[in-house]
């Protein structure tokens, strides 16, 4: 029957022809589905991170914080020093003894347009007075950090008087001066 070498060398040719077919059905296809399947998911993995971030609650309060620091953008550095030096007043209210409320060399947001101001804050309160003052902060429409705290008593282990020494660093976010043509 294979008694030509053409005969031996079309057979061999048809079983890896038929070898291959027969690859492409048990793996090759399957594989393909399989790629196919896990790049759709990849894809609605990214549509759903994109919206995610486009939407987030999170974002939406940062952007309207932003939107508000944004409107100081018209006004020199020493202006909007004093305007939050004044806010930062309101906040802290009249029934607190301020002692001293003062602005720190602002310093950049990296690449961002904004700069971050701090506030060397000491006042003198009672522990009632600071929570109110400290929980009007925390409710300001300003973008406000605090990021030192400092409470001792004045008079330590006096029992009539119990005023506490308070000092703070308040920052918030300023948006650069743009130089006007």
């Amino acid at each position: 029957m294979l008694e030509r070498p053409t005969e031996r060398v079309m057979l061999i040719l048809a079983a890896v022809l038929a070898g291959l077919l027969l690859a492409d059905r048990l793996v090759h296809a399957p594989l393909r589905a399989y790629v196919g399947r896990m790049d759709s998911q990849a894809a609605d993995i990214r549509q759903s991170l994109a919206e995610l971030d486009q939407t987030g609650p999170q974002q939406q309060a940062i952007q309207q914080q932003l939107t508000a620091v944004d409107r100081l953008v018209a006004v020199s550095l020493t202006e909007r020093q004093n305007e939050f030096r004044r806010y930062l007043g309101e906040r802290i209210g009249p029934e607190v003894a301020v002692e001293s409320v003062r602005p720190l060399e602002p310093r950049p947001l990296g690449e961002t347009p904004y700069r971050v101001l701090t506030y060397h804050v000491k006042l003198r309160a009672t522990l009632a007075q600071l929570r109110d003052v400290l929980a009007r902060l925390d409710a300001a429409r300003q973008p406000l950090q605090m990021s030192y705290l400092s409470v001792e008593p004045v008079e330590p282990g006096s029992p009539t008087n119990r005023t506490l020494k308070v000092e703070m660093y308040v920052l918030t976010l300023i948006a650069r001066e743009i130089p006007t043509p």
